[in-house]
């Protein structure tokens, strides 16, 4: 028996919101420089501070907010795709 299920995507436009991705914090009205890329996932600089085993693909130039940074990454693409099934 194959079962075929139905999906729907959804596209939210999240403008200029910055969360870490490990800790859920809000960081879009933040002035505080650091945190890093651990793969596709956005890391404050207080969660790369407490993980000593984070391993950043990618580290926010110095002088640079965690906003600008991950903002800069982005480069424009603020959009998140959730997936639904029937």
């Amino acid at each position: 028996m194959q079962v075929i299920e139905r999906s729907h995507i959804e596209f939210i436009d999240i403008g200029d919101s910055v969360l870490c991705d490990y800790c859920n914090k809000d960081y879009s009205e933040s002035d505080l420089e650091g945190g890093a890329l651990v793969g596709s996932y956005a890391v404050c600089p207080e969660c790369i501070a407490k993980g000593s085993r984070i391993k950043a693909d990618r580290m926010c130039p110095e002088g640079m907010t965690f906003k600008e940074f991950v903002l800069q990454v982005r480069n424009g693409n603020d959009f998140i795709a959730i997936q639904t099934f029937d």
